[in-house]
């Protein structure tokens, strides 16, 4: 193509340019000033336009309902690997703890208790004595059932009087079961027993208190009683 074609070509192209903008400029105008044809198609105009409005907000709503669901089940995932993780790392600050925490046993402890110390070796004897005694009682004290007569017999035997007496009963109530703790439980040597009354004492009792004599019942609106007079009203 010479260039005298292609001057030709862009001539002819501005001017179509042109010509399209001037008719998309005055198509509106002539769209509103043209009356309609008949009154149902101006009838018609806002009914299918409330249809499309309508048809855009469900499609808006589904989309909104999708994308919430969407992110409910994004939160949970989160939420469970978040529990996950937190287990995890439970178990291992605890399995680390274990591991920096010494060894409970009774000579490390009575290691640590006489440490830079110069003790005899009798006091050494009695001290692991009375760790090991205490340390069997602990797990002796676990092992037992909560109701149990075995249980009854052991909290009476490690709080006697003389563990009283020596004001060592703070040091029993460590491995002995929270609920049972108590002063008041300690101290019991004595069982309440039930006390068994016979059928007729029982039933002198009952009669004593269902008498009308004793009774706090007061009697109703309708209420009569009857005499030789007649029926009356009882006060």
């Amino acid at each position: 193509m010479t260039e005298r074609e292609k001057r030709k070509q862009r001539k002819i192209w501005k001017q179509a340019s042109k010509k399209y903008r001037e008719k998309k400029k005055t198509l509106p105008t002539i769209l509103n000033n043209t009356p309609p044809h008949s009154d149902d198609e101006l009838a018609a105009t806002p009914s299918v336009r409330k249809t499309v409005g309508r048809k855009i907000v469900r499609k808006d709503r589904a989309k909104a309902y999708r994308k919430i669901k969407q992110q409910e089940k994004t939160i949970a995932k989160i939420t469970r690997k978040y529990e996950t993780l937190k287990k995890k790392l439970r178990r291992k600050e605890n399995r680390e703890q274990e591991k920096s925490q010494p060894p409970t046993t009774p000579n490390s402890k009575v290691d640590a208790l006489i440490k830079n110390v110069d003790v005899p070796p009798e006091v050494r004897k009695n001290l692991l004595f009375n760790e090991v005694l205490t340390t069997q009682l602990k797990e002796k004290a676990g092992s037992l059932k909560k109701n149990s007569k075995e249980n009854e017999v052991f909290q009476k035997c490690v709080s006697g009087d003389l563990v009283r007496k020596y004001k060592l009963l703070h040091m029993v109530k460590t491995f002995l079961p929270k609920e049972r703790t108590s002063t008041s439980i300690l101290k019991s040597d004595t069982k309440i027993r039930e006390v068994v009354l016979k059928h007729d004492i029982r039933q002198k009792v009952e009669d004593f208190f269902q008498s009308d004599d004793i009774s706090r019942m007061c009697p109703a609106k309708r209420d009569f009683v009857k005499n030789h007079f007649g029926w009356y009203l009882q006060n």
